[in-house]
């Protein structure tokens, strides 16, 4: 598993979706991303 640490600045949509979390006792992950949104163009991220 990695870690990594995200800024984003303006408003949304950045392009991706988080699942789990505290509320759910899981870790936070990323279970998907849109390769047209600025969150793909800014940090080359691909799934």
């Amino acid at each position: 598993m990695s870690n990594y640490s995200v800024s984003l600045v303006g408003p949304a949509p950045w392009g991706f979706r988080l699942q789990g979390g505290k509320d759910f006792n899981m870790p936070l992950t990323i279970s998907s991303v849109s390769k047209l949104y600025k969150f793909c163009y800014r940090c080359s991220f691909s799934a």
